[in-house]
């Protein structure tokens, strides 16, 4: 009778467990996906190549005129398997011993599109497709490509809205090319009070904040080659959605305060430093940026996209510097847009780190772009980038983990996190093959039209 008793406890006690699991990875699913997972992806590519490629016995043959120097991506259908809709699905395709892995939604199904841009090579390329969780049938395919934009002579202006913003989005590109200007709009002195097991005074400690992230976003680049008269912060400190709004009226610091613009510039060496004038306002910073691009004379400027970038701050960096481009006329050239918070799911790109950065999930045609640059990153490029991001205090563990029961209950938040919740850090969606960027020539920012498409944020699914 007894053991009876306990075998009915132990089955109650399993069912117990599992029912809260399922319940706990509902919740998950939920906090994830704002949007229904077996829809397609939907992208109107206006002026890209397109050919129709069989897929067959998971493998496909890419025409020999389309080798490296071509952006591609094969739009295929895929369905997760009964597993792929409890862990997340992925592929790894191959060509010879170069592979990539490309991760989708948990019960993914419909239309995506497989970024297989590094695995291009001269001469006909055969790829081999190991689906793990999920379903690619024989099929017609469409090879999407893009011939890419030679940088190595392209004098290259990358902007950041707070200290790691350039990091996050293209270390890969500022590292490999020698022409290269690093700018980030702010000093990064908001946010959490995330030192708070040193600092009791929020002043002391935001003003503490906003001398390392300044700091970091002037010395980090340096790892990535980028000569330091060429990295410079305009160390701003007061929301900028505010400053848009009353254009002169100065503000002082959101967290401490401050009213002096240098508490934080002083920190740059560049010797543009003292060209960078004025105050805290929106007139200033707009004039400050006609000053770096006309050091500059940017090629290319990759920059957030205002209507794919979730963070406020983020879309009113670019708002401010297609104002400076347009008072001083300037057409040439071409932005790479990037999100570093996609609008549609801040969770994207999806998987462990390594996997490639994709195509978004997008449902309404509403991106505008004239083509899509993903940027290859190696194996020796992504370490680099890894430790870039570590030298950010901003993304590292705050200080409570050097405090005995705190760093207990600091690892068990954690393993929490990592269970129910998934890890959302930059670590894993920052960290990819690739770095993915939206073109669009600054010529057509003079076009009202467009101008309305690139800021307007893309509608939410309404699923």
């Amino acid at each position: 009778m007894k053991r009876k008793r306990l075998v009915v406890a132990l089955i109650t006690l399993l069912l117990m467990f599992t029912a809260l699991f399922v319940y706990r990875y509902a919740n998950y699913r939920n906090n994830i996906y704002y949007y229904d997972t077996q829809v397609d992806y939907d992208y109107e590519f206006k002026e890209s190549n397109l050919i129709i490629l069989d897929y067959l016995d998971n493998s496909v043959t890419i025409p020999e005129d389309i080798g490296e120097g071509f952006t591609a991506f094969l739009k295929v259908t895929v369905q997760a398997t009964f597993k792929g809709k409890w862990s997340t699905p992925s592929v790894e395709i191959s060509n010879g011993d170069k592979s990539v892995l490309e991760y989708f939604e948990d019960g993914a199904k419909g239309f995506r599109y497989l970024n297989i841009s590094n695995l291009l090579t001269e001469g006909e390329t055969r790829l081999n497709f190991s689906a793990n969780s999920l379903r690619i049938n024989n099929q017609d395919a469409e090879l999407i490509y893009f011939k890419n934009e030679p940088l190595d002579d392209k004098r290259i202006l990358v902007i950041g809205t707070h200290p790691d913003d350039a990091e996050i989005a293209a270390y890969g590109i500022y590292s490999q090319y020698s022409n290269v200007f690093v700018l980030n709009i702010k000093s990064g002195e908001s946010g959490p009070f995330k030192y708070d097991e040193v600092y009791t005074d929020s002043i002391l400690h935001y003003r503490k904040k906003g001398q390392l992230r300044t700091w970091n976003s002037i010395s980090v680049p340096l790892l990535g080659g980028v000569h330091h008269d060429s990295i410079l912060n305009f160390a701003y400190y007061s929301n900028l959605e505010k400053m848009y709004k009353k254009k002169s009226q100065e503000f002082p610091a959101t967290f401490t305060k401050a009213t002096d613009i240098n508490v934080y510039r002083k920190q740059n060496f560049s010797f543009l430093k003292d060209s960078i004038t004025g105050s805290s306002n929106w007139e200033d910073m707009v004039k400050n940026l006609q000053i770096i691009v006309s050091h500059v004379k940017p090629d290319v400027i990759v920059t957030p996209y205002p209507a794919l970038d979730a963070h406020k701050e983020h879309q009113y960096t670019t708002i401010a510097l297609m104002e400076a481009l347009k008072a001083d006329s300037i057409s040439e050239g071409e932005l790479y847009l990037y999100s570093n918070h996609y609008i549609i799911n801040e969770h994207y790109p999806y998987g462990n780190s390594g996997g490639t950065m994709p195509l978004p999930p997008n449902f309404s045609n509403a991106i505008y772009f004239k083509r899509i640059y993903s940027h290859p990153l190696g194996l020796n490029r992504q370490k680099d980038k890894l430790f870039a991001l570590e030298a950010m205090h901003d993304l590292r563990p705050d200080t409570e983990w050097r405090f005995g029961e705190q760093a207990l209950r600091k690892a068990f938040q954690t393993a929490k996190t990592e269970m129910f919740n998934g890890d959302n850090s930059y670590f894993k969606r920052a960290l990819r093959s690739n770095e993915l960027f939206f073109v669009v020539p600054i010529a057509d920012i003079y076009d009202a039209d467009v101008v309305e498409k690139l800021i307007t944020e893309i509608p939410d699914p309404a699923w």
